[in-house]
Protein backbone atom coordinates (compact mmCIF):
# COMPACT_ATOMS: atom_id res chain seq x y z
CA UNK A 1 0.00 0.00 0.00
CA UNK A 2 1.31 3.44 -0.99
CA UNK A 3 -0.14 6.53 0.71
CA UNK A 4 0.07 10.04 -0.76
CA UNK A 5 -1.81 12.57 1.39
CA UNK A 6 -5.45 11.41 1.33
CA UNK A 7 -4.81 8.90 -1.49
CA UNK A 8 -3.99 5.19 -1.26
CA UNK A 9 -2.58 3.05 -4.10
CA UNK A 10 -3.42 -0.62 -3.54
CA UNK A 11 -1.57 -2.70 -6.14
CA UNK A 12 -2.97 -6.00 -4.86
CA UNK A 13 -6.60 -4.87 -5.11
CA UNK A 14 -5.85 -2.70 -8.17
CA UNK A 15 -7.56 0.29 -6.56
CA UNK A 16 -6.86 3.99 -6.18
CA UNK A 17 -8.68 5.27 -3.10
CA UNK A 18 -9.26 8.78 -1.73
CA UNK A 19 -10.09 8.92 1.97
CA UNK A 20 -10.88 5.21 1.74
CA UNK A 21 -13.29 5.53 -1.20
CA UNK A 22 -12.36 3.87 -4.54
CA UNK A 23 -11.76 6.37 -7.33
CA UNK A 24 -12.87 5.71 -10.92
CA UNK A 25 -9.80 4.72 -12.94
CA UNK A 26 -9.67 2.61 -16.09
CA UNK A 27 -7.68 -0.62 -16.25
CA UNK A 28 -5.11 0.81 -18.70
CA UNK A 29 -4.56 3.90 -16.57
CA UNK A 30 -4.08 1.73 -13.48
CA UNK A 31 -1.57 -0.42 -15.42
CA UNK A 32 0.40 2.77 -16.13
CA UNK A 33 0.29 3.70 -12.43
CA UNK A 34 1.33 0.20 -11.30
CA UNK A 35 4.27 0.13 -13.72
CA UNK A 36 5.53 3.51 -12.51
CA UNK A 37 5.09 2.62 -8.83
CA UNK A 38 6.94 -0.68 -9.21
CA UNK A 39 9.87 1.14 -10.79
CA UNK A 40 10.61 2.51 -7.32
CA UNK A 41 11.37 6.06 -8.42
CA UNK A 42 13.42 5.13 -11.48
CA UNK A 43 12.65 6.50 -14.94
CA UNK A 44 10.41 4.35 -17.14
CA UNK A 45 10.64 5.16 -20.84
CA UNK A 46 7.58 5.70 -23.00
CA UNK A 47 8.40 2.53 -24.94
CA UNK A 48 8.68 0.50 -21.73
CA UNK A 49 5.32 1.84 -20.55
CA UNK A 50 3.67 0.96 -23.86
CA UNK A 51 5.16 -2.54 -23.76
CA UNK A 52 3.95 -3.06 -20.21
CA UNK A 53 0.42 -1.77 -20.73
CA UNK A 54 -0.15 -2.94 -24.33
CA UNK A 55 2.23 -5.95 -24.63
CA UNK A 56 0.67 -7.58 -27.69
CA UNK A 57 0.20 -4.66 -30.06
CA UNK A 58 1.71 -1.47 -31.40
CA UNK A 59 0.01 1.66 -30.05
CA UNK A 60 0.29 5.33 -30.87
CA UNK A 61 1.96 7.59 -28.30
CA UNK A 62 -1.32 9.49 -28.04
CA UNK A 63 -2.88 6.44 -26.35
CA UNK A 64 -0.28 6.67 -23.59
CA UNK A 65 -0.90 10.41 -23.19
CA UNK A 66 -4.65 9.77 -22.80
CA UNK A 67 -4.05 7.25 -20.00
CA UNK A 68 -1.57 9.53 -18.24
CA UNK A 69 -4.05 12.43 -18.39
CA UNK A 70 -6.75 10.19 -16.94
CA UNK A 71 -4.38 9.06 -14.18
CA UNK A 72 -3.37 12.61 -13.26
CA UNK A 73 -7.02 13.71 -13.11
CA UNK A 74 -7.79 10.83 -10.76
CA UNK A 75 -4.84 11.74 -8.51
CA UNK A 76 -6.07 15.32 -8.13
CA UNK A 77 -3.81 17.29 -5.79
CA UNK A 78 -1.37 14.34 -5.69
CA UNK A 79 -0.78 14.44 -9.44
CA UNK A 80 2.70 15.89 -8.91
CA UNK A 81 3.92 12.39 -8.01
CA UNK A 82 3.81 11.54 -11.76
CA UNK A 83 6.80 13.42 -13.17
CA UNK A 84 7.62 13.85 -16.86
CA UNK A 85 11.35 13.63 -17.56
CA UNK A 86 11.85 15.46 -20.87
CA UNK A 87 13.22 13.23 -23.60
CA UNK A 88 13.44 10.18 -21.34
CA UNK A 89 10.08 9.11 -19.92
CA UNK A 90 8.20 9.24 -16.62
CA UNK A 91 8.81 8.47 -12.97
CA UNK A 92 6.79 8.08 -9.81
CA UNK A 93 8.25 10.36 -7.12
CA UNK A 94 7.27 9.48 -3.59
CA UNK A 95 9.49 8.84 -0.60
CA UNK A 96 7.72 5.66 0.47
CA UNK A 97 8.03 4.12 -2.98
CA UNK A 98 11.71 5.02 -3.17
CA UNK A 99 12.41 3.66 0.30
CA UNK A 100 10.58 0.36 -0.21
CA UNK A 101 12.02 -0.20 -3.71
CA UNK A 102 8.97 -2.08 -4.89
CA UNK A 103 9.64 -4.73 -7.54
CA UNK A 104 10.55 -2.82 -10.66
CA UNK A 105 9.78 -3.56 -14.26
CA UNK A 106 13.19 -3.66 -15.96
CA UNK A 107 13.45 -1.75 -19.20
CA UNK A 108 14.19 -4.21 -21.99
CA UNK A 109 16.91 -3.52 -24.52
CA UNK A 110 16.32 -4.26 -27.36
CA UNK A 111 12.55 -3.59 -27.03
CA UNK A 112 10.01 -6.36 -26.83
CA UNK A 113 8.85 -7.62 -30.21
CA UNK A 114 5.66 -5.76 -31.12
CA UNK A 115 2.41 -7.10 -32.52
CA UNK A 116 -0.38 -5.08 -34.06
CA UNK A 117 -2.92 -7.91 -33.98
CA UNK A 118 -4.33 -9.18 -30.66
CA UNK A 119 -3.72 -12.80 -29.70
CA UNK A 120 -6.57 -14.83 -31.23
CA UNK A 121 -7.55 -18.39 -30.43
CA UNK A 122 -5.14 -19.04 -27.55
CA UNK A 123 -7.33 -18.72 -24.45
CA UNK A 124 -6.95 -22.39 -23.50
CA UNK A 125 -3.18 -22.26 -23.99
CA UNK A 126 -2.89 -19.11 -21.86
CA UNK A 127 -4.77 -20.71 -18.97
CA UNK A 128 -2.82 -23.98 -19.29
CA UNK A 129 0.50 -22.11 -19.28
CA UNK A 130 -0.47 -20.06 -16.21
CA UNK A 131 -1.44 -23.28 -14.42
CA UNK A 132 1.87 -24.89 -15.42
CA UNK A 133 3.85 -21.96 -14.01
CA UNK A 134 1.98 -22.24 -10.73
CA UNK A 135 3.25 -25.82 -10.39
CA UNK A 136 6.71 -25.61 -11.94
CA UNK A 137 9.53 -23.10 -12.03
CA UNK A 138 10.27 -23.49 -15.75
CA UNK A 139 7.94 -23.71 -18.73
CA UNK A 140 9.24 -24.14 -22.27
CA UNK A 141 6.84 -23.24 -25.08
CA UNK A 142 7.82 -25.20 -28.18
CA UNK A 143 6.47 -25.47 -31.69
CA UNK A 144 7.35 -24.88 -35.32
CA UNK A 145 8.32 -21.60 -36.92
CA UNK A 146 5.62 -18.93 -36.81
CA UNK A 147 3.30 -20.81 -34.47
CA UNK A 148 3.05 -17.89 -32.02
CA UNK A 149 5.45 -18.77 -29.20
CA UNK A 150 6.70 -15.22 -28.67
CA UNK A 151 3.20 -13.72 -28.78
CA UNK A 152 2.01 -16.20 -26.15
CA UNK A 153 5.04 -15.52 -23.96
CA UNK A 154 4.41 -11.76 -24.11
CA UNK A 155 0.80 -12.25 -23.11
CA UNK A 156 1.80 -14.49 -20.20
CA UNK A 157 4.44 -12.01 -19.05
CA UNK A 158 1.87 -9.22 -19.08
CA UNK A 159 -0.69 -11.29 -17.16
CA UNK A 160 1.82 -12.37 -14.51
CA UNK A 161 3.25 -8.87 -14.20
CA UNK A 162 -0.09 -7.14 -13.71
CA UNK A 163 -2.19 -9.80 -11.97
CA UNK A 164 0.43 -11.67 -9.92
CA UNK A 165 2.91 -8.79 -9.43
CA UNK A 166 5.84 -10.65 -10.98
CA UNK A 167 8.82 -8.49 -11.89
CA UNK A 168 9.30 -9.46 -15.53
CA UNK A 169 12.62 -9.52 -17.34
CA UNK A 170 12.33 -10.23 -21.09
CA UNK A 171 15.44 -11.21 -23.07
CA UNK A 172 15.35 -11.77 -26.86
CA UNK A 173 18.12 -14.25 -27.69
CA UNK A 174 18.16 -14.51 -31.49
CA UNK A 175 21.11 -12.14 -31.98
CA UNK A 176 23.28 -13.78 -29.31
CA UNK A 177 26.03 -16.15 -30.39
CA UNK A 178 27.61 -17.74 -27.32
CA UNK A 179 27.29 -18.43 -23.60
CA UNK A 180 29.18 -15.27 -22.65
CA UNK A 181 26.80 -13.07 -24.66
CA UNK A 182 23.84 -14.94 -23.18
CA UNK A 183 24.92 -14.25 -19.61
CA UNK A 184 25.79 -10.62 -20.37
CA UNK A 185 22.42 -9.93 -22.03
CA UNK A 186 20.44 -11.47 -19.17
CA UNK A 187 22.51 -9.65 -16.56
CA UNK A 188 21.88 -6.35 -18.35
CA UNK A 189 18.13 -6.92 -18.59
CA UNK A 190 17.84 -8.00 -14.95
CA UNK A 191 19.86 -5.09 -13.63
CA UNK A 192 22.60 -7.48 -12.51
CA UNK A 193 25.42 -6.00 -14.58
CA UNK A 194 26.76 -4.17 -11.54
CA UNK A 195 26.09 -5.60 -8.08
CA UNK A 196 27.81 -3.54 -5.42
CA UNK A 197 26.88 -6.06 -2.74
CA UNK A 198 28.43 -9.02 -4.53
CA UNK A 199 31.82 -10.36 -3.39
CA UNK A 200 34.77 -9.71 -5.67
CA UNK A 201 35.03 -12.29 -8.45
CA UNK A 202 31.30 -13.13 -8.44
CA UNK A 203 30.31 -14.77 -11.75
CA UNK A 204 27.59 -13.28 -14.01
CA UNK A 205 25.28 -16.20 -13.16
CA UNK A 206 25.66 -15.54 -9.43
CA UNK A 207 24.93 -11.84 -9.96
CA UNK A 208 21.81 -12.77 -11.92
CA UNK A 209 20.74 -15.22 -9.19
CA UNK A 210 21.16 -12.49 -6.56
CA UNK A 211 19.19 -9.97 -8.64
CA UNK A 212 16.31 -12.36 -9.31
CA UNK A 213 16.19 -13.67 -5.74
CA UNK A 214 15.39 -10.19 -4.38
CA UNK A 215 11.86 -10.26 -5.73
CA UNK A 216 9.19 -12.45 -7.26
CA UNK A 217 10.68 -12.68 -10.74
CA UNK A 218 9.68 -13.98 -14.15
CA UNK A 219 12.57 -14.38 -16.59
CA UNK A 220 11.44 -14.75 -20.21
CA UNK A 221 14.06 -16.15 -22.61
CA UNK A 222 12.72 -15.81 -26.14
CA UNK A 223 14.06 -17.79 -29.14
CA UNK A 224 16.43 -20.20 -27.40
CA UNK A 225 16.82 -22.94 -30.03
CA UNK A 226 20.22 -21.87 -31.36
CA UNK A 227 21.67 -21.76 -27.83
CA UNK A 228 19.69 -24.67 -26.44
CA UNK A 229 22.51 -26.29 -24.44
CA UNK A 230 23.71 -22.98 -23.01
CA UNK A 231 20.19 -21.90 -22.06
CA UNK A 232 19.43 -25.29 -20.51
CA UNK A 233 22.54 -25.16 -18.32
CA UNK A 234 21.84 -21.55 -17.33
CA UNK A 235 18.21 -22.21 -16.34
CA UNK A 236 19.19 -25.25 -14.27
CA UNK A 237 21.50 -23.07 -12.16
CA UNK A 238 19.07 -20.17 -11.87
CA UNK A 239 16.09 -22.16 -10.57
CA UNK A 240 18.14 -24.27 -8.12
CA UNK A 241 17.32 -23.18 -4.55
CA UNK A 242 15.55 -20.07 -5.86
CA UNK A 243 11.81 -20.65 -5.33
CA UNK A 244 10.77 -17.07 -6.14
CA UNK A 245 11.95 -17.34 -9.75
CA UNK A 246 9.90 -18.53 -12.72
CA UNK A 247 11.50 -19.01 -16.14
CA UNK A 248 9.52 -18.96 -19.38
CA UNK A 249 11.42 -20.14 -22.47
CA UNK A 250 10.33 -20.08 -26.11
CA UNK A 251 12.15 -22.43 -28.44
CA UNK A 252 11.58 -24.69 -31.42
CA UNK A 253 13.24 -27.36 -29.27
CA UNK A 254 12.75 -28.19 -25.58
CA UNK A 255 15.56 -27.82 -23.04
CA UNK A 256 15.38 -31.45 -21.86
CA UNK A 257 15.83 -30.43 -18.22
CA UNK A 258 14.42 -32.33 -15.25
CA UNK A 259 13.07 -29.02 -13.92
CA UNK A 260 11.09 -28.29 -17.10
CA UNK A 261 7.43 -28.39 -18.08
CA UNK A 262 6.83 -28.34 -21.83
CA UNK A 263 3.90 -26.89 -23.78
CA UNK A 264 3.87 -27.64 -27.49
CA UNK A 265 1.86 -25.14 -29.52
CA UNK A 266 -0.12 -26.46 -32.46
CA UNK A 267 -1.69 -24.48 -35.28
CA UNK A 268 -4.90 -22.55 -34.77
CA UNK A 269 -8.18 -24.36 -35.30
CA UNK A 270 -9.08 -24.45 -39.01
CA UNK A 271 -12.49 -25.25 -40.52
CA UNK A 272 -13.11 -28.53 -42.29
CA UNK A 273 -13.62 -28.51 -46.04
CA UNK A 274 -17.33 -29.15 -45.43
CA UNK A 275 -17.77 -26.30 -42.93
CA UNK A 276 -20.48 -23.71 -43.48
CA UNK A 277 -19.69 -20.00 -43.55
CA UNK A 278 -20.90 -19.67 -39.96
CA UNK A 279 -18.77 -22.61 -38.83
CA UNK A 280 -15.72 -21.22 -40.63
CA UNK A 281 -16.20 -17.84 -38.97
CA UNK A 282 -16.15 -19.55 -35.57
CA UNK A 283 -12.60 -20.87 -36.08
CA UNK A 284 -9.59 -18.98 -34.77
CA UNK A 285 -7.60 -19.29 -38.00
CA UNK A 286 -10.28 -17.63 -40.13
CA UNK A 287 -10.86 -14.96 -37.49
CA UNK A 288 -7.15 -14.13 -37.55
CA UNK A 289 -7.06 -14.01 -41.36
CA UNK A 290 -10.03 -11.65 -41.55
CA UNK A 291 -8.80 -9.41 -38.72
CA UNK A 292 -5.39 -9.03 -40.35
CA UNK A 293 -6.86 -8.44 -43.83
CA UNK A 294 -9.22 -5.76 -42.52
CA UNK A 295 -6.39 -4.09 -40.60
CA UNK A 296 -4.66 -3.63 -43.98
CA UNK A 297 -7.81 -2.57 -45.84
CA UNK A 298 -10.87 -1.59 -43.80
CA UNK A 299 -13.00 -1.66 -46.97
CA UNK A 300 -12.87 -5.48 -47.12
CA UNK A 301 -16.37 -6.91 -46.64
CA UNK A 302 -17.04 -10.29 -45.04
CA UNK A 303 -18.85 -12.23 -47.78
CA UNK A 304 -19.38 -15.93 -48.52
CA UNK A 305 -16.73 -16.09 -51.26
CA UNK A 306 -14.16 -14.36 -49.06
CA UNK A 307 -14.82 -16.71 -46.12
CA UNK A 308 -14.68 -19.80 -48.37
CA UNK A 309 -11.27 -18.93 -49.78
CA UNK A 310 -9.97 -17.67 -46.42
CA UNK A 311 -10.89 -21.03 -44.90
CA UNK A 312 -9.07 -22.95 -47.64
CA UNK A 313 -6.00 -20.73 -47.32
CA UNK A 314 -5.93 -21.33 -43.55
CA UNK A 315 -6.17 -25.10 -44.09
CA UNK A 316 -3.34 -25.03 -46.63
CA UNK A 317 -1.24 -23.09 -44.14
CA UNK A 318 -1.96 -25.64 -41.38
CA UNK A 319 -3.37 -22.93 -39.11
CA UNK A 320 0.07 -21.35 -38.67
CA UNK A 321 -0.54 -17.81 -37.28
CA UNK A 322 2.46 -16.10 -38.87
CA UNK A 323 1.76 -17.61 -42.28
CA UNK A 324 -1.91 -16.66 -42.00
CA UNK A 325 -1.00 -13.06 -41.15
CA UNK A 326 1.46 -12.86 -44.04
CA UNK A 327 -1.17 -14.27 -46.42
CA UNK A 328 -3.92 -11.98 -45.14
CA UNK A 329 -1.70 -8.95 -45.67
CA UNK A 330 -1.60 -9.86 -49.37
CA UNK A 331 -5.36 -10.34 -49.71
CA UNK A 332 -6.17 -6.67 -50.41
CA UNK A 333 -3.53 -6.62 -53.17
CA UNK A 334 -4.35 -9.86 -55.01
CA UNK A 335 -7.81 -10.82 -53.74
CA UNK A 336 -8.45 -14.10 -51.93
CA UNK A 337 -9.19 -16.09 -55.10
CA UNK A 338 -5.84 -15.25 -56.70
CA UNK A 339 -4.06 -15.57 -53.36
CA UNK A 340 -5.44 -19.06 -52.89
CA UNK A 341 -4.51 -20.02 -56.45
CA UNK A 342 -0.93 -18.81 -56.04
CA UNK A 343 -0.33 -20.28 -52.60
CA UNK A 344 2.03 -22.92 -54.01
CA UNK A 345 4.35 -19.94 -54.61
CA UNK A 346 4.11 -19.01 -50.95
CA UNK A 347 7.87 -18.64 -50.42
CA UNK A 348 7.96 -15.64 -52.76
CA UNK A 349 4.39 -14.50 -52.09
CA UNK A 350 4.31 -14.18 -48.30
CA UNK A 351 6.68 -11.29 -47.72
CA UNK A 352 4.62 -8.58 -46.01
CA UNK A 353 5.35 -8.92 -42.30
CA UNK A 354 5.18 -6.03 -39.85
CA UNK A 355 8.10 -3.62 -40.14
CA UNK A 356 8.24 -3.68 -36.34
CA UNK A 357 8.66 -7.46 -36.29
CA UNK A 358 11.93 -9.30 -35.88
CA UNK A 359 13.69 -9.81 -39.25
CA UNK A 360 12.92 -13.54 -39.36
CA UNK A 361 9.19 -12.80 -38.92
CA UNK A 362 8.93 -10.39 -41.86
CA UNK A 363 8.95 -13.01 -44.62
CA UNK A 364 8.06 -16.68 -44.71
CA UNK A 365 11.37 -17.64 -46.27
CA UNK A 366 13.40 -15.85 -43.59
CA UNK A 367 11.42 -17.60 -40.87
CA UNK A 368 12.10 -21.04 -42.35
CA UNK A 369 15.73 -20.25 -43.13
CA UNK A 370 16.27 -19.71 -39.40
CA UNK A 371 15.14 -23.28 -38.63
CA UNK A 372 16.88 -24.84 -41.61
CA UNK A 373 20.31 -23.44 -40.80
CA UNK A 374 20.16 -24.91 -37.29
CA UNK A 375 20.05 -28.46 -38.74
CA UNK A 376 23.12 -30.66 -39.08
CA UNK A 377 24.32 -31.31 -42.66
CA UNK A 378 23.02 -34.93 -42.84
CA UNK A 379 19.65 -33.84 -41.46
CA UNK A 380 19.39 -31.09 -44.07
CA UNK A 381 19.93 -33.71 -46.77
CA UNK A 382 17.23 -35.90 -45.22
CA UNK A 383 14.88 -32.92 -44.92
CA UNK A 384 15.20 -32.22 -48.66
CA UNK A 385 14.41 -35.83 -49.48
CA UNK A 386 11.36 -36.05 -47.23
CA UNK A 387 9.67 -33.58 -49.60
CA UNK A 388 8.98 -36.48 -51.99
CA UNK A 389 6.32 -37.70 -49.54
CA UNK A 390 3.04 -35.95 -50.24
CA UNK A 391 1.32 -37.41 -47.18
CA UNK A 392 2.26 -39.19 -43.96
CA UNK A 393 5.20 -41.58 -44.22
CA UNK A 394 6.78 -44.35 -42.15
CA UNK A 395 10.33 -45.22 -41.17
CA UNK A 396 10.20 -48.04 -43.73
CA UNK A 397 9.39 -45.47 -46.41
CA UNK A 398 12.30 -43.29 -45.28
CA UNK A 399 14.70 -46.23 -45.45
CA UNK A 400 13.42 -47.32 -48.86
CA UNK A 401 13.25 -43.92 -50.56
CA UNK A 402 15.51 -41.44 -48.78
CA UNK A 403 18.45 -43.66 -47.80
CA UNK A 404 21.33 -44.63 -50.07
CA UNK A 405 25.11 -44.65 -50.04
CA UNK A 406 25.14 -40.87 -49.36
CA UNK A 407 22.61 -41.06 -46.50
CA UNK A 408 22.88 -44.21 -44.41
CA UNK A 409 20.01 -45.64 -42.38
CA UNK A 410 21.59 -44.61 -39.07
CA UNK A 411 21.96 -40.99 -40.24
CA UNK A 412 18.35 -40.96 -41.41
CA UNK A 413 17.08 -42.25 -38.06
CA UNK A 414 19.12 -39.61 -36.24
CA UNK A 415 17.79 -37.02 -38.68
CA UNK A 416 14.17 -37.99 -38.00
CA UNK A 417 14.84 -37.53 -34.28
CA UNK A 418 16.44 -34.13 -34.89
CA UNK A 419 13.62 -32.91 -37.12
CA UNK A 420 11.00 -34.01 -34.58
CA UNK A 421 12.89 -32.41 -31.69
CA UNK A 422 13.17 -29.13 -33.61
CA UNK A 423 9.46 -29.05 -34.51
CA UNK A 424 10.05 -29.56 -38.24
CA UNK A 425 8.07 -32.79 -38.63
CA UNK A 426 4.94 -33.97 -36.87
CA UNK A 427 4.91 -37.39 -35.21
CA UNK A 428 1.53 -39.14 -35.38
CA UNK A 429 0.85 -42.09 -33.06
CA UNK A 430 -2.86 -42.76 -33.58
CA UNK A 431 -2.25 -46.42 -34.48
CA UNK A 432 0.41 -48.97 -33.53
CA UNK A 433 2.33 -47.76 -36.57
CA UNK A 434 4.03 -44.41 -35.98
CA UNK A 435 3.95 -42.07 -38.96
CA UNK A 436 5.52 -38.70 -39.72
CA UNK A 437 4.38 -35.69 -41.69
CA UNK A 438 5.86 -32.50 -43.09
CA UNK A 439 3.56 -29.50 -42.86
CA UNK A 440 2.54 -28.11 -46.24
CA UNK A 441 4.71 -25.01 -45.97
CA UNK A 442 7.77 -26.94 -44.78
CA UNK A 443 7.25 -29.41 -47.62
CA UNK A 444 7.12 -26.55 -50.13
CA UNK A 445 10.35 -25.18 -48.68
CA UNK A 446 12.00 -28.62 -48.74
CA UNK A 447 10.88 -29.16 -52.36
CA UNK A 448 12.74 -25.99 -53.37
CA UNK A 449 15.88 -27.41 -51.82
CA UNK A 450 15.31 -30.86 -53.32
CA UNK A 451 14.84 -29.52 -56.85
CA UNK A 452 18.26 -27.93 -56.69
CA UNK A 453 19.79 -31.36 -55.99
CA UNK A 454 20.99 -33.66 -58.75
CA UNK A 455 19.14 -36.65 -57.24
CA UNK A 456 15.63 -35.12 -57.22
CA UNK A 457 14.50 -37.18 -60.22
CA UNK A 458 16.05 -40.34 -58.82
CA UNK A 459 14.20 -39.89 -55.53
CA UNK A 460 10.89 -39.31 -57.29
CA UNK A 461 11.36 -42.51 -59.30
CA UNK A 462 12.37 -44.44 -56.19
CA UNK A 463 9.26 -43.23 -54.37
CA UNK A 464 7.04 -44.24 -57.30
CA UNK A 465 8.53 -47.77 -57.29
CA UNK A 466 8.10 -47.99 -53.52
CA UNK A 467 4.42 -47.00 -53.70
CA UNK A 468 3.87 -49.47 -56.54
CA UNK A 469 5.41 -52.28 -54.50
CA UNK A 470 3.10 -51.45 -51.58
CA UNK A 471 0.09 -51.46 -53.88
CA UNK A 472 1.00 -54.90 -55.21
CA UNK A 473 2.05 -56.32 -51.86
CA UNK A 474 5.56 -56.95 -53.11
CA UNK A 475 8.89 -56.55 -51.34
CA UNK A 476 10.62 -53.35 -52.38
CA UNK A 477 14.07 -53.45 -53.93
CA UNK A 478 15.90 -50.13 -54.26
CA UNK A 479 17.80 -51.43 -57.26
CA UNK A 480 14.76 -52.91 -58.93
Amino acid sequence: MIRIAEYEIDLDMRELRKNGAPQPLGARAFDVLATLVRAGGEIVTKEALKRGVWPARVVEENNLHVQLSSLRRALGDARACIVTVDGRGYRFVHSEAARRRLPSAPIATPPYPSFEAPLIGRHAEIEAALAALRGAQTLTITGPAGIGKTALALTLAHRLGIVAAFDTCFVELSMLKCEQELHAAIANQCGAGIDEGAPEGTTPIERIRRALARRRSLLVLDTAEHLIDEVGAFVARIVADNPLVRVLVTSRERLYGTYERVMRLAGLEVPSSAASVEQALDTAAVQLFLARAQSVDKAIRIEKCLVHHAAEICRRLDGNPLEIELAAARAPLFGVVELNRRLDERMDLLTSGYRTALPRHRTLRANLDWSYHLLSAPTRRLFHRLAVFNNAFTLDAVRAVACDETLKDACAMAGISELAAKSMITVECESPLVTYRLGQTLRTYALERLRSDDDATTLAQRNARYLASLAHGEAYSRSG
